[in-house]
Protein backbone atom coordinates (compact mmCIF):
# COMPACT_ATOMS: atom_id res chain seq x y z
CA UNK A 1 0.00 0.00 0.00
CA UNK A 2 1.29 3.48 -1.08
CA UNK A 3 0.89 6.52 0.86
CA UNK A 4 2.16 10.10 0.25
CA UNK A 5 3.50 11.96 3.19
CA UNK A 6 4.28 15.97 3.09
CA UNK A 7 7.85 17.06 3.27
CA UNK A 8 7.42 18.95 6.79
CA UNK A 9 5.94 15.67 7.99
CA UNK A 10 8.29 13.56 6.72
CA UNK A 11 10.89 15.21 8.43
CA UNK A 12 9.40 15.19 11.77
CA UNK A 13 8.72 11.68 11.84
CA UNK A 14 12.84 11.76 10.55
CA UNK A 15 14.12 13.80 13.06
CA UNK A 16 11.97 11.85 16.14
CA UNK A 17 13.68 8.64 14.43
CA UNK A 18 17.00 10.33 15.32
CA UNK A 19 15.99 11.56 18.27
CA UNK A 20 15.51 7.72 19.29
CA UNK A 21 18.57 6.53 17.91
CA UNK A 22 21.13 8.73 18.30
CA UNK A 23 23.07 10.62 21.61
CA UNK A 24 24.98 13.62 21.87
CA UNK A 25 28.24 13.46 23.05
CA UNK A 26 30.40 16.44 23.66
CA UNK A 27 34.40 15.88 23.41
CA UNK A 28 37.64 17.75 22.61
CA UNK A 29 37.44 16.95 19.37
CA UNK A 30 34.13 18.31 18.54
CA UNK A 31 30.37 17.16 19.19
CA UNK A 32 29.42 13.32 18.74
CA UNK A 33 25.89 11.88 17.70
CA UNK A 34 26.35 8.61 18.46
CA UNK A 35 24.44 5.15 18.72
CA UNK A 36 25.59 1.79 20.94
CA UNK A 37 27.78 -0.30 18.82
CA UNK A 38 27.57 -3.12 20.97
CA UNK A 39 30.49 -4.13 23.37
CA UNK A 40 29.57 -1.21 25.00
CA UNK A 41 31.03 0.87 22.35
CA UNK A 42 29.58 3.89 20.94
CA UNK A 43 29.76 4.32 17.60
CA UNK A 44 29.29 7.54 16.34
CA UNK A 45 27.72 8.55 12.88
CA UNK A 46 27.63 12.38 12.77
CA UNK A 47 30.51 14.24 14.25
CA UNK A 48 30.53 18.09 13.89
CA UNK A 49 34.06 20.09 14.96
CA UNK A 50 34.90 23.99 15.59
CA UNK A 51 34.41 24.29 11.70
CA UNK A 52 30.95 23.76 12.00
CA UNK A 53 31.51 20.79 9.25
CA UNK A 54 28.90 18.78 9.95
CA UNK A 55 30.36 15.10 8.95
CA UNK A 56 28.11 12.47 8.19
CA UNK A 57 28.52 8.51 8.18
CA UNK A 58 27.85 7.05 4.96
CA UNK A 59 25.50 4.12 7.14
CA UNK A 60 23.49 6.86 9.20
CA UNK A 61 22.70 8.02 4.98
CA UNK A 62 22.11 4.62 3.45
CA UNK A 63 19.77 3.59 6.58
CA UNK A 64 17.70 7.32 6.11
CA UNK A 65 17.36 6.58 2.44
CA UNK A 66 16.55 3.02 2.96
CA UNK A 67 13.98 3.25 5.68
CA UNK A 68 12.30 6.05 4.57
CA UNK A 69 12.47 5.75 0.92
CA UNK A 70 14.43 8.99 0.03
CA UNK A 71 17.63 9.82 -1.94
CA UNK A 72 20.63 11.91 -1.21
CA UNK A 73 21.30 14.65 -1.40
CA UNK A 74 17.73 15.04 0.72
CA UNK A 75 18.44 12.84 3.47
CA UNK A 76 21.99 14.85 4.36
CA UNK A 77 19.65 17.87 4.20
CA UNK A 78 17.37 16.59 6.68
CA UNK A 79 20.05 14.89 8.71
CA UNK A 80 21.75 18.66 8.53
CA UNK A 81 18.69 20.22 9.71
CA UNK A 82 18.25 18.16 12.50
CA UNK A 83 21.94 19.24 13.63
CA UNK A 84 21.17 22.57 13.26
CA UNK A 85 18.11 22.59 15.36
CA UNK A 86 19.26 20.29 18.03
CA UNK A 87 22.14 22.45 18.52
CA UNK A 88 21.11 25.54 17.94
CA UNK A 89 24.26 26.22 15.22
CA UNK A 90 23.77 27.35 11.64
CA UNK A 91 26.62 24.57 9.71
CA UNK A 92 28.91 25.88 7.04
CA UNK A 93 28.76 23.26 4.86
CA UNK A 94 27.65 19.00 5.23
CA UNK A 95 29.75 16.24 3.73
CA UNK A 96 29.47 12.66 3.86
CA UNK A 97 32.15 10.36 5.31
CA UNK A 98 32.88 6.59 5.69
CA UNK A 99 35.34 7.65 9.02
CA UNK A 100 34.04 5.28 11.95
CA UNK A 101 34.27 6.84 15.35
CA UNK A 102 34.37 4.87 18.42
CA UNK A 103 34.46 6.11 22.54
Amino acid sequence: MDFEINSNKLEQVIFKYLDNKLTIKETPNGIFFSENGGDDKLVAQIKVGEDKICRIRIELLDDIETFFSIEYPYSADIISEYVEKTLGIELFKTTPVLTKWKF
